[in-house]
């Protein structure tokens, strides 16, 4: 077995272990506050990412659940735990302070997977499309990466195909 092969199934086990805890002795009173804390400052990025899940998955009502997957978007120098607790977030995607970490995310994420994950969100779950339609023109216009860009044309031809400003707007680019 190869040294990387080790390393994944240590992910794996760590992964799981959290999982694991969560499910078995989620009716502990010492299993929410030990989720918590591994979530925001274990220093492995699986643990904290199975945290981030766990916790919405077993205690999304909780109060400080919310504002603990907010700061892992936000936050977590992790790009993929922002990505998995930007995700997460589409469990409360009706609280426009959602939409605002998604567009921010969307604009300023130094990763470009984690800006084309919260500009698929944003196409995904915004009501009003129109609303997206600057973010989308940005990104289409803007963004450092070709994935970004690629997908926000993609987004852009699709929801506004009849729409001749934007179909002038993409033969600009």
């Amino acid at each position: 077995m190869t040294s990387l092969e080790n390393i994944g199934q240590s992910k794996d086990v760590l992964k799981q272990a959290v999982e694991l805890v969560a499910c078995i002795w989620k009716d502990n009173k010492e299993t929410l506050p030990w989720l918590k804390e591994c979530s925001q400052s274990n220093q492995n990025e699986d643990v904290r990412s199975s945290a981030v899940k766990m916790l919405v998955y077993g205690w999304k009502e909780d109060p400080g659940t919310q504002t603990i997957i907010k700061e892992r978007a936000q936050s977590d120098e992790g790009y993929y735990v922002r990505i998995l607790a930007m995700a997460m977030l589409g469990m409360w995607a009706d609280d426009p302070k959602i939409m605002k970490i998604w567009e921010d995310s969307a604009q300023s994420d130094e990763h470009e997977v984690v800006r084309l994950i919260a500009v698929s969100l944003l196409a995904g779950f915004w009501n009003d499309k129109s609303d997206i339609l600057p973010i989308l023109k940005d990104r289409a216009q803007s963004d450092e990466a070709d994935l970004v860009r690629t997908f926000a044309i993609k987004e852009l031809a699709g929801a506004w195909k009849e729409d001749p400003e934007i179909q002038a707007f993409l033969q600009g680019l």
